[in-house]
């Protein structure tokens, strides 16, 4: 026997036992049938898809997501992509710091705060400024794949040849196939548990009725209890039933209007199969979690579409240019800068203090890692978050003094940044003595095997070490 018939015998039988069970939980205690149908039929079973966007327990989840967005990008923006995984700004924000940190989105990728940008491929400055206007020119050139047919005139006929590769991987099968009947087994369960169920309840509750020996009435129905659940219970299974053939057919609407297409809106797959559109989603939902769609498939809740090729949408947008790489001798000596000017706009003195002591932490462990460049992963955090967040304080704290303005929302802003200050002066100094943890180690190491080699020469103890000895 084969696996596949195998699996199938073993299905059956377990199949077989519960609906047994079933019927002496409906006998025995009825509310334990329905939770037993239930079960059965998923309603508690932990779902992923409908919640992955929304949840903050779900970022694993959402960082797949924005893998799959930036999939070929250079530079995108943080807030289309928090639109698209319906969250805040900030949410999306604090799971793209995660990621860079992480070396998610790629070794040379970082978070510009001032364009609210995440960039993942910037270009060298090594390249000439013709290729850069060349580059920027192609990608003002270049939109996002349409959401029409793949032979839209929007793309060139290469271009055309990958969006029919892309969107023929976009959907895994065709109405016809075995996978988009996902729910084919449960179906056979709900169609035998459900007739079973039915004609054991129904049939008893008649018996229960038509006995004569019985009375009052109440009496007869509370003896029937059982029976009526049952009977109940079994109609259950059918109507249910009923409602994932249903789904069924939607899918299968859903994945002809899918096929060849980069992106199909929300709107049209519900006008299609006469639905609503919150209704639909949760249906192209199901589809994901079933795995009817490819990984790289997902729900653009922001603009209301799936999309079935990374990037495209209904809003389709140029590419923007990739943003120019400084060499690292320059960006640290912009931000030092940048520092220093903040510093000068800055008239409190004590506050002027801490930022003289941040400036000279940080030229320290810029000079670190520019004497020994395999240093720099080391400072992957705190260039791509602790540095950036921490100007951005000083600024908005030199802001706020140079509006003149003397609220109480200003002065308690103010205030919490200062008493920051200290901390972020405490952290700087640690990240530059983390910097030499290797060689403190190294020299810990040396200064045993030295004193461990004088002591078994012998030159230590009673001060006669390398002393000679004359007659």
């Amino acid at each position: 026997m084969s696996s596949n018939g195998k699996k199938s015998g073993d299905s059956f039988v377990s199949n077989v036992f519960f609906i047994i069970a079933l019927i002496v939980a409906f006998n025995i205690f009825p509310p334990l049938g329905f939770l037993m149908i239930l079960w059965k039929a998923g309603v508690f079973k932990k779902r992923t898809t409908g919640k992955n966007i929304s949840s903050d327990s779900r970022q694993s989840i959402r960082m797949d997501k924005y893998s799959i967005m930036t999939e070929g990008r250079n530079v995108e923006s943080i807030e289309y992509l928090a639109s698209a995984v319906g969250v805040s700004y900030e949410t999306a924000l604090r799971d793209l710091q995660k990621m860079v940190s992480e070396g998610k989105l790629g070794p040379r990728a970082y978070i510009n705060y001032v364009d609210r940008t995440v960039v993942i491929n910037p270009v060298r400055t090594a390249q000439s400024q013709t290729g850069r206007q060349n580059t920027s020119q192609t990608a003002e050139a270049r939109p996002r794949p349409s959401g029409g047919a793949a032979g839209s005139n929007m793309v060139s006929r290469a271009a055309e040849s990958d969006a029919k590769k892309k969107a023929g991987a976009g959907i895994k099968t065709s109405g016809a196939g075995k996978d988009a009947q996902p729910f084919d087994g449960l179906k056979k369960f709900l169609l035998i548990a459900g007739a079973i169920l039915l004609g054991l309840g129904g049939i008893s509750t008649l018996g229960h009725l038509t006995d004569l020996s019985f009375w009052p009435l109440r009496d007869v129905l509370a003896e029937a209890i059982p029976s009526i659940a049952m009977a109940v219970g079994g109609a259950g299974c059918l109507v249910y039933r009923g409602f994932l053939k249903k789904r069924e057919n939607r899918f299968k609407v859903y994945a002809a209007a899918c096929a060849g297409r980069d992106y199909v809106e929300i709107a049209e797959l519900a006008s299609k199969t006469g639905v609503s559109q919150r209704k639909c989603q949760k249906d192209l939902e199901a589809m994901l979690e079933k795995g009817l769609l490819t990984r790289t498939a997902y729900i653009d809740r922001g603009e209301g579409a799936l999309v079935l090729t990374p990037g495209a949408g209904p809003k389709a947008k140029a590419q923007p240019a990739p943003e120019p790489e400084e060499d690292s001798e320059d960006r640290y000596k912009a931000i030092l800068r940048e520092i220093r000017k903040l510093n000068d706009d800055i008239p409190d003195e004590e506050v002027s203090r801490r930022i003289d002591e941040m400036e000279d932490l940080t030229g320290r462990i810029f000079k670190a890692v520019q004497e020994k460049p395999e240093k720099e992963p080391q400072i992957k955090s705190f260039m791509s978050y602790y540095l950036p967040t921490t100007l951005k304080l000083l600024h908005s704290y030199a802001d706020f003094g140079a509006s003149g303005a003397q609220g109480e929302n200003i002065r308690s802003a103010q205030a919490e940044i200062e008493r920051i200050l200290d901390t972020l002066v405490d952290g700087f100094r640690k990240q530059l003595d983390k910097l030499y943890e290797t060689e403190a180690m190294d020299i810990s190491s040396d200064i045993d095997v030295l004193e461990t080699m004088l002591r078994r020469d012998g030159l230590t103890g009673d001060g006669s070490a390398f002393n000679v000895k004359t007659k």
